[in-house]
């Protein structure tokens, strides 16, 4: 995912289509979670030459297969996510400072490298939690019990001992 921008990068207000169909694999690295892509990766959106910096809007599109943090069942995740990308020409400044949004990503010579962006992209898409849906019912903490597909006869008598008056006044009724 590698763009030249050598027809842009001189002339101020030139803009450049770029569309970019990769499978998801290519973006893993090794230090990372694997992600499951259930789909390819599609990044699409345009290079503008601001006089300054490079501008780089664009969408990126995929979908992943993920483990939901409640019932523990796979499912697939569309992901869209729209973004807007600073390039300036030079070398990133090394030391313990992360990448902040603020700050602009870096080119050298006519190539500028989608790689970096769209990990970035997708790592901050991921949900914290991932749900399978709004609803999941999970597991159930005594059997194990997919809630979502069977009803468990667990019974609940954990109950704090301090409610246990309250508990008699609906055992009454």
């Amino acid at each position: 995912m590698k763009l030249n921008i050598a027809m842009i990068k001189d002339v101020r207000g030139g803009s450049l289509p770029f569309d970019f169909t990769v499978e998801g694999e290519a973006l893993q690295t090794e230090d990372a979670e694997q992600m499951n892509f259930a789909a390819p990766l599609v990044l699409h959106g345009k290079v503008t030459n601001n006089g300054q910096s490079l501008s780089v809007e664009g969408v990126l599109k995929t979908v992943l297969q993920l483990k939901c943090g409640c019932c523990l069942e796979p499912f697939l995740l569309a992901l869209e996510e729209e973004f807007c990308e600073k390039f300036v020409e030079g070398e990133a400044e090394t030391g313990d400072m992360a990448h902040n949004e603020n700050e602009p990503s870096y080119f050298q010579g006519d190539i500028i490298s989608f790689e970096e962006l769209a990990h970035d992209l997708l790592v901050l898409a991921l949900p914290m939690r991932p749900i399978c849906r709004e609803d999941c019912r999970g597991l159930c903490v005594k059997c194990g019990k997919n809630l979502n597909h069977q009803v468990c006869s667990c019974y609940d008598d954990d109950l704090d001992p301090r409610l246990s008056a309250l508990k008699q006044l609906l055992d009454k009724e």
